[in-house]
């Protein structure tokens, strides 16, 4: 987890080149990729004091987390078919979601996504979606932009809106996983 209180270290990104290195073995240790959305307020991250140990080790994520893994993995000679399967049929295989996530397969759930694997963009605060604008990502020269997503063949994000900000505000989901809570 990133608690890196001087946020222009990058440690994420060389993480995420360690850990690529994992998948290549012909028995690999690691076999799928998530990410982490973990945002917190910029007093939560001690910038000001430094304290490590007090600093909260998140970093929110979500709106650049595929354009980092796949300009990390392209470096090493991944593909977007390895990425697909890394990140979607083998992340659904863990969460026992094989059955109707993961993949392109009639009865399965339409997840999909419209990907530019070609357009560089540069990370600048003025992009970030989220609300507190902290990441260590501003500055960083990144590969492949998400055009469109859709959640079960219903379009919830739109690249050409998105300056707009006229994004999806109703939830059309339920939830994938529940946990039962032990008393």
């Amino acid at each position: 987890m990133y608690r890196c209180v001087n946020l222009n270290r990058g440690a994420p990104l060389h993480a995420i080149t360690r850990h690529l290195e994992l998948y290549r073995n012909e028995n690999p240790i690691i076999s799928f990729i998530v990410s982490d959305h973990s945002p917190c307020t910029p007093q939560l991250k001690e910038i000001d004091s430094g304290d490590l140990e007090k600093a909260w080790g998140g970093i929110s994520a979500l709106q650049f987390g595929l354009p980092l893994i796949w300009t990390e993995a392209k470096k090493q000679g991944f593909d977007l078919v390895d990425i697909s399967r890394l990140m979607s049929l083998e992340t659904a295989k863990f969460a026992g979601l094989e059955k109707r996530k993961g993949q392109i397969a009639v009865g399965y759930d339409a997840d999909l996504l419209i990907f530019d694997e070609k357009k560089h963009f540069e990370i600048s605060n003025d992009m970030i979606k989220h609300r507190h604008k902290i990441t260590p990502y501003v500055g960083r020269e990144v590969l492949g932009v998400v055009k469109r997503t859709y959640v079960r063949g219903h379009l919830v994000f739109d690249d050409a809106y998105a300056n707009n900000k006229q994004f999806i505000n109703n939830p059309i989901g339920k939830p994938i996983l529940k946990h039962e809570l032990k008393t």
